[in-house]
């Protein structure tokens, strides 16, 4: 399966973590998203990737695997559409064009592109509202939101 996901994390205090590159982060309390793209087969396929940021054990080559190796950083829920295209920049613009969204840090997860980041803070909202909205960020896109089971 091809397309675009995006991944919701809860926080539920504060976390500071190194990630890489990126240096030490500190983190604040509340939801995350994270988006990419599985435009692949088997592990670069959305099902590959999303069940690797779901897996605990892994080794960490990629920004978010250091979010997600600590146990402080809960996955909610994943949400994808099927496309053959690369949109997860397009997605990530529409939410950081959301007023309740924030860049979570600089260029996390977007070394290869020209995005400010792809991971997200909604500090005041919940992991279902914040689902609610990601599916209407991929409905404005005219995809068809799915949730990862």
């Amino acid at each position: 399966m091809r397309g675009v996901y995006a991944l919701l994390i809860s926080l539920a205090g504060e976390a500071s973590v190194k990630v890489g590159g990126l240096g030490r982060i500190d983190f604040r309390a509340g939801t995350y998203v994270y988006v990419g793209s599985g435009l692949g087969s088997s592990s670069t396929s959305i099902d590959g990737r999303i069940m690797r940021h779901l897996s605990r054990r892994k080794r960490r080559h990629w920004h978010i695997d250091y979010l997600l190796g600590d146990h402080r950083f809960k996955p909610a829920a994943a949400l994808f559409s099927r496309v053959d295209q690369h949109i997860e920049c397009d997605l990530a613009r529409r939410i950081v064009g959301d007023s309740r969204a924030r860049v979570a840090h600089r260029g996390f997860g977007a070394s290869d592109c020209d995005c400010l980041g792809h991971l997200f803070l909604f500090e005041d909202l919940d992991a279902v509202t914040t689902e609610e909205l990601i599916r209407e960020k991929l409905e404005a896109l005219g995809l068809k939101p799915e949730k990862w089971a």
